[in-house]
């Protein structure tokens, strides 16, 4: 009887031992790291209002250790009390985006949120400056189809806006998700209008302007953060951004060439 009692009491105190042990948690002041190149920051890790000690050894594992290095691989946790901090030294190596992540041999042990994403770039200013591109790029290209709308208002006749071009547009953003492909094909169909014609009267060169202005800074913008983190593969290894950029930006010098030079005096008049 007296066994019996026994091993109830003991089942008890190791549920609630358990209970206890699925509380600890463990996180960091900040998940996300902007360094210099050959900058170091120090960054801590903190146990919660409910962390218990445990007899457990918390690993820190980098992701690229060309990129950054930090000054301690491993913190044991039996050291630890509730709401504690352990600095950890993060120091920029080289160039580009990695990651710092943990884990434990005890599965009880909540590390979900012990982890950096650590970016290393050249210059500060040209995050900056990228984030101000993109923002520009986005405008411009939003404002795009405006003039054109403008225009038709004005001159109270749609004459020079091809149907197709919008049929098309509408067709391309649906397509978006799948490398593009209605916009590929919408370019050709302004500039085969216009050679046909041999006018641009009607048509909206703003809306050329600014759609050159968006694909420009996109590309511009993609070029600084790839020179910026030493990410040439983010161009390079997934090209759709920066072709269709490119490919705008061509058949928008294009229809510029045909606006300022070659339908330059050109007068359209629909029979």
């Amino acid at each position: 009887m007296h066994f019996k009692a026994g091993a109830a009491v003991a089942l008890i105190v190791l549920s609630l031992a358990s209970f206890c042990i699925c509380d600890i948690s463990l996180t960091v002041n900040s998940h996300d790291v902007g360094l210099k190149l050959n900058e170091s920051e120090t960054f801590l890790i903190l146990t919660g209002s409910n962390f218990t000690s445990v007899n457990d050894t918390l690993h820190i594992i980098i992701q690229h250790t060309d990129i950054v290095s930090i000054n301690l691989t491993s913190i044991e946790l039996n050291w630890l009390g509730p709401n504690e901090s352990v600095p950890i030294d993060i120091k920029a190596l080289g160039l580009g985006r990695t990651d710092i992540y943990s884990n434990t041999s005890n599965t009880l042990t909540n590390v979900d949120e012990v982890y950096f994403r650590v970016t290393v770039h050249r210059e500060p200013w040209l995050d900056i400056f990228s984030t101000t591109i993109g923002w520009i790029y986005f405008l411009a290209w939003s404002v795009s189809f405006y003039p054109q709308v403008y225009i038709n208002w004005k001159r109270r006749s749609v004459i020079g806006l091809n149907f197709d071009f919008l049929a098309l547009n509408i067709v391309g953003f649906i397509l978006y998700s799948i490398f593009n492909l209605g916009l590929y094909y919408i370019p050709e169909i302004k500039a085969f209008m216009n050679y046909r014609r041999q006018s641009t009267s009607g048509w909206s060169i703003g809306n050329i302007l600014l759609d050159f202005t968006g694909g420009t800074l996109s590309m511009l913008q993609m070029i600084l953060n790839a020179y910026n983190y030493d990410d040439w593969a983010s161009i390079f290894g997934d090209p759709t951004k920066f072709g269709l950029g490119l490919f705008s930006v061509a058949f928008d010098i294009f229809f510029m060439i045909q606006h300022y030079v070659l339908y330059k005096h050109s007068k359209y008049e629909e029979n």
